[in-house]
């Protein structure tokens, strides 16, 4: 006999292998059977644990001096060097669907009217203070030249609504659509 590779210890071996595989199997197998099906019912009890890549972009927009290329998508904002190389991650992790940078450069304004999340950020350039925060939807955002003032415009048809945000008084007025 040739010991450890006789027919019968080989038996043996595979025999073991396939008992520790179904062990493993039902027990997995328990687990989860005490789990609930996702349903609409239950869907605020999904905790996001992970989120890979960085989705699709909606908007891009360079700084005035032209150095930093902010890319508003699907996972929030990015922020790139002229080689496309990542700067800094932002603290807004929602969707966005238009930003845009105040002339002087010193804030970026973002703001997301999806389906699932709704705002509008105005932020310091460099992400340390958030400037303004609503819950708002909107579609475009542009700076008035003195840099005091945020249009927002949200075009979904049941509101067509302009708000201009004050960013010294923090006020907002609505025009509703026509």
């Amino acid at each position: 006999t040739i010991t450890g590779n006789s027919l019968e210890e080989r038996h043996m071996k595979y025999i073991s292998i396939l008992c520790i595989l179904l062990l493993s199997f039902g027990r997995a197998h328990t687990q989860v059977q005490g789990l609930q099906p996702i349903t609409a019912e239950n869907t605020w009890q999904l905790e996001q644990v992970a989120r890979l890549g960085r989705g699709t972009a909606n908007d891009l927009e360079w700084n005035p001096a032209g150095t930093v290329l902010a890319v508003g998508n699907a996972t929030g904002v990015w922020l790139l060097n002229e080689e496309l190389e990542e700067l800094t991650q932002t603290p807004i992790t929602q969707e966005v669907t238009d930003l845009a940078w105040s002339l002087d450069g010193a804030h970026l304004a973002a703001t997301s009217g999806t389906n699932y999340s709704c705002s509008t950020q105005i932020w310091t350039s460099d992400f340390k203070e958030q400037r303004f925060l609503s819950s708002s939807c909107g579609n475009s955002v542009k700076w008035s030249a003195d840099n005091r003032h945020l249009a927002v415009f949200n075009t979904t048809p049941d509101t067509n609504v302009v708000q201009l945000i004050d960013l010294v008084t923090s006020t907002v007025i609505t025009l509703l659509g026509q």
